[in-house]
């Protein structure tokens, strides 16, 4: 084996110690944990190929003959998580949970639960949820009304703690049943039937949005929009556009075009408190997915599908204006 730079390294079928693979008939090695696969080996070198080093934000924990890293997994501090171990080139991050905070769920973890009452704070849960579908409300907001709500509600033992809350396990009490301070049980039947009105209420404005949402649009609107299915790349207007597009309708077009669950997540995670970020980073995956000329038509296509035909209006005006322009450039030679 050979160094070939800081970040490249040569393996040699005579220094295989991670094993091998197949690959066009040829035997190549694996490369080690920390490195992925620059170039297989060759046919004018069958026994050498050639790993570079995880780039920043990746790693990888095995030997291996992939041509990628794995993405660092981020811990959602919304989720009330935190960073154990930051991840490196040979180790994914470790994420753990907050002081009072426990998570049973193992690896598959999402969110910490602050360490209490479990009815209690499963009530809230499906509350929240519902009032935030409903709304449309994101999930750091929903994170962080959950914590509010849920850490008034931290559980007491009436005798002694048979075993304290860790970040994989909630409060255990001695006897067996966890019982509220006198305190608890007067306040929980009030908090209950005050979330119980606020949930009714919620419930009625939503229906109420949805009726104003579902009445017949006016007969311009209904007109079909026009000038749609032309050779049009909206790559150089999609700042432009994405001041248009709030997150919860930019979340809604990318579902209508089939983009999966966890890369449309991984952009709210990435940027948990700032929307602006999560919609232009969506939006510009989404176009990369629809291909040139076929992401302006799918665009508005998507947003009358979902009823945000004022939005695919306003969209529209962009890029009309803008081919206009070109048009004018290419005529007269010069910017009016």
């Amino acid at each position: 084996m050979f160094v070939s730079d800081c970040r490249r390294l040569r393996r040699r079928s005579a220094d295989c110690t991670y094993g091998t693979y197949q690959h066009d008939g040829k035997t190549c090695c694996f490369c080690p944990r920390g490195y992925r696969v620059l170039s297989h080996c060759t046919a004018t070198d069958r026994n050498d190929t050639e790993c570079q080093l995880c780039d920043n934000g990746s790693y990888m924990d095995h030997p291996n003959s992939d041509l990628s890293c794995q993405p660092c997994t981020i811990c959602n501090s919304n989720a009330n998580m935190k960073v154990k171990a930051k991840c490196s080139e040979y180790s994914n991050t470790v994420c753990g949970c907050l002081e009072d905070h426990y998570c049973d769920k193992g690896d598959h973890c999402q969110i910490c639960k602050p360490c209490g009452n479990l009815i209690i704070i499963v009530t809230v849960i499906i509350i929240i949820q519902i009032i935030a579908e409903g709304l449309e409300i994101a999930e750091p907001a929903q994170y962080s009304v959950f914590s509010l709500l849920s850490s008034c509600l931290s559980k007491r033992c009436e005798n002694e703690v048979k075993t304290k809350c860790t970040e994989t396990n909630n409060t255990v009490c001695g006897d067996a049943t966890p019982k509220s301070s006198k305190t608890t049980a007067i306040v929980v039947p009030i908090l209950v039937i005050i979330i119980i009105i606020i949930v009714v209420v919620v419930l009625f404005i939503i229906y109420k949005r949805r009726q104003e949402t579902d009445k017949p649009m006016p007969k311009e609107e209904e007109k079909p929009l026009q000038g749609v299915d032309v050779d049009v790349d909206i790559n150089e207007y999609l700042p432009e556009i994405g001041e248009h597009l709030s997150w919860k309708v930019m979340k809604r077009v990318a579902q209508h075009s089939g983009m999966t669950t966890a890369t449309i997540d991984n952009h709210e995670i990435s940027y948990p408190t700032d929307p602006r970020q999560q919609t232009d980073g969506l939006l510009r995956d989404w176009y990369q997915t629809q291909g040139l000329y076929k992401a302006y038509p799918a665009l508005i296509k998507s947003l009358c599908a979902i009823k945000q035909r004022r939005t695919a209006d306003e969209i529209k005006q962009i890029v009309e204006k803008g081919e206009a322009k070109k048009r004018d450039i290419n005529e007269t030679g010069h910017v009016q």
